[in-house]
């Protein structure tokens, strides 16, 4: 059950992060709604892993592993989501005169993102089960590494460009940036 301790505690640490952002007054601006966004899409991503992690436990039968493909799938939709929101977020903290054209800019990428979201519902899982962890590959996943690369690696490189405008609402970028390179590190290596 080793599988269940990180999702579980990454409940915990986003669910304190939604109560305490959520539980005070915040100024409607559109950061703050993308961050609200990334929020809660975090803390459904870490519900699905331990679900995830859950069924593969108790050796699923054959809706288990229905379940557990569809889960995976959707829990590399919101893996694209956060993405998503990671990127908006920092182009219009980055390029303030952006938010004029913030409704088609958001347009666009949900249509992409529907898009993405498509392909991922119709692409293949594979299920690893080793013991008591559970973990997927096939083009579903490939695709979800892909679109999520690109628009970390358009993060960083939106911020490289314009080192000069960067100030204090940049530093959980860099930190989101920094972890999610050594997760994809460590799961490389798992």
């Amino acid at each position: 059950m080793d599988g269940i301790l990180l999702p579980a505690c990454s409940i915990f640490f986003s669910l304190l992060l939604c109560i305490v952002y959520f539980s005070k007054r915040r100024i409607s601006l559109l950061e703050n709604k993308m961050y609200s966004i990334m929020l809660i899409s975090v803390l459904i991503d870490s519900i699905l892993v331990v679900i995830v992690q859950l069924i593969a436990y108790y050796n699923p039968n054959e809706n288990g592993l229905f379940f557990l493909k569809l889960f995976n799938k959707i829990d590399f939709i919101i893996l694209t989501i956060i993405s998503t929101c990671i990127f908006l977020y920092n182009l219009f903290i980055t390029l303030p005169n952006l938010k004029k054209q913030k409704e088609l800019i958001i347009s666009g990428f949900l249509i992409i993102d529907i898009i993405v979201s498509m392909f991922i519902m119709a692409l293949d899982v594979n299920l690893i089960i080793s013991g008591n962890n559970a973990s997927v590959n096939g083009t579903s996943t490939i695709l979800t590494i892909i679109c999520c690369g690109i628009y970390l690696l358009s993060t960083l490189l939106l911020v490289l460009i314009s080192w000069k405008k960067i100030d204090k609402r940049h530093l959980p970028i860099f930190a989101i940036l920094l972890i999610m390179i050594l997760l994809i590190i460590i799961f490389n290596l798992n």
